[in-house]
Formats: C-alpha cells, structure tokens, sequence
C-alpha cells in the first residue's frame, strides 16, 4: 500500500512540473560580465548524499515531457545511460539526475535550519535499525520536501567539491552546510522570459541572474541570488536586497 501511494505522488509531480514553452534561448558566448561587481556564493543547503546503489537505481534518461525524452542525462564508462536517481529542480524547470555510485549527492537549495531539521528527522525515521537509503526512500524525501515543507530548488553535486567547498552548520544536523568558498563571481541580471543551455536546460518565464566563475556559466533564480550571494567591496561581504544596481542584460 506504501509504495502505491509514493508511486501515484511521484506521478502527479511529474505530470504537472515540467515546462514545455519555448522561451528565447540565450547563448553563453553572447554574455559579456566585464562591468559586473564581484559576487561570493553563501548559500545554505541540505546535503543528501547518495549511496552505491548498484542496479537498484533507475536508468538515468530523460522523462516523457521533456525535448530530450529518452536520451541519456548522465553516462556511464561505455556511453550507454548510468544509473541513479532522477528528479526535478523547480526553480530552474529542469529535469536533473545524480549517478548513484557512492560519490555524489542531492543538494537542497537555499534550506533554514528549521527546513533542515525536519528533513533530517524523516531521513532518521527511514533509516532506523540500520536501514540503508534506497532509491524508494530518496525519492521519499524528496517528495517529503516538496510536498510537506514547499522545497523545489535540488540539484546534483560530487562529494568531493561538497568536501571542498561547504561546511556544517550544526554539530546536532551534518546534513546542514554552507558554501565557504572564496571563489569570486560576476553576475549579470536578466529581467525577462529565457532559458539557458548551461549543465541543464534551465527554463525562466520571470527571469533570472546569470551568473560565472570565468569558466562555466549558470543560472540561478533571482531571489535565491539576491538572499544568497554577497557583493565584494574591499574586504566586505555586503548583502543584497533587491537587484537594484546590478548589471543588466541588454
């Protein structure tokens, strides 16, 4: 009975998440940021990390709903589709997948210690008597985040950079961090409807910031930006408020 409901849950979210409208495309090479300030990243995240689940994960393709429907959104050593978890960021409208290889993790955007707390005690009520994560109960939680705290913005990452880049906010919850690193970016504002080829296609009706490290570019919604980014002068952190004064997409 337990998986009938997670399984007709899983199913309505997938059927009413994506966007398919076609938004005007912005091309990365196009974006200039040499007038932007310098940004710091300071968001705090709910790490889920993801253990080795072998064959027990699901193919890692993309959905029916989406333009690339049944290619492959991660590979494996052959080129065929790895394996892992797949699922949806509500922010960027973006189907996203992570390999579940023991090496890589689910983060959970932009989380208060509360929000934190209560996702690391349904984790703890799906691993008593030495329970291990499966694919069923990761996309418990995920379910759980969504549809009982309204949490929408998860994306992937490898342990090694969370290890590199990331902190624990509190001895009593590791699950919650915050970035720490000192890698400065330039961002850019775009006040109108597009969408973005960066490490997913990543859809905006309302907008959002762009963002670079000099290497790669991104998006990110604006008012997780704004609540999370801070501005660089001298040797100050300065919070923002609005993106008023921000480079603007012309």
């Amino acid at each position: 009975m337990v998986i009938m409901i997670f399984e007709i849950i899983t199913f309505n979210i997938k059927k009413v998440e994506p966007m398919n409208t076609e938004l005007p495309k912005v091309n990365p090479n196009t974006v200039d940021f040499s007038g932007s300030a310098v940004y710091v990243n300071r968001t705090s995240r709910f790490v889920l990390s993801i253990p080795n689940l072998r064959e027990a994960g699901e193919l890692l393709i993309f959905p029916e709903g989406d333009s690339k429907v049944g290619q492959p959104m991660k590979k494996n050593q052959i080129g065929s589709a790895d394996r892992g978890v797949i699922f949806f960021n509500g922010k960027d409208s973006a189907w996203q997948a992570v390999r579940a290889n023991g090496n890589e993790a689910i983060l959970i955007n932009d989380i208060s210690k509360e929000d934190a707390d209560l996702l690391k005690s349904h984790i703890d009520s799906l691993t008593t008597d030495g329970r291990k994560l499966t694919l069923q109960s990761i996309k418990n939680i995920l379910s759980y985040a969504r549809n009982e705290i309204g949490l929408i913005d998860f994306y992937h990452k490898s342990l090694a950079s969370i290890k590199r880049d990331m902190i624990a906010m509190s001895v009593k919850n590791p699950y919650y961090m915050i970035v720490t690193k000192s890698n400065k970016h330039r961002a850019i504002f775009v006040d109108k409807p597009f969408s973005f080829d960066g490490p997913v296609q990543q859809k905006y009706p309302n907008g959002a910031v762009l963002v670079t490290d000099g290497r790669n570019t991104w998006g990110i919604a604006t008012d997780v930006f704004v609540k999370n980014f801070k501005r660089i002068e001298g040797d100050q952190e300065i919070s923002l408020t609005s993106t008023d004064g921000m480079l603007r997409l012309q």
